[in-house]
């Protein structure tokens, strides 16, 4: 069995050697995961996007009565 895993190994490299499409350098990788991890700000600016229109005047949550 380790044989064939071996032979299955050395036949993919072969065909990987062939491909003309390179696949990407652990560098390359490493910036492309990096470019789609989202900075501290957008998340804070994501978490804090609520759906609220800034043209709206806000509500006051209480009112003051003639005994206040």
């Amino acid at each position: 069995m380790a044989d064939d895993k071996k032979k299955k190994d050395s036949e993919e490299e072969a065909l990987n050697l062939l491909s003309e499409k390179k696949t990407p350098s652990r560098r390359e990788r490493q910036r492309q995961e990096a470019s789609q991890v989202q900075s501290l700000d957008d998340k804070k600016a994501a978490a804090l996007d609520l759906g609220i229109e800034d043209d709206k005047p806000k509500k006051k949550s209480v009112r003051k009565t003639e005994k206040s």
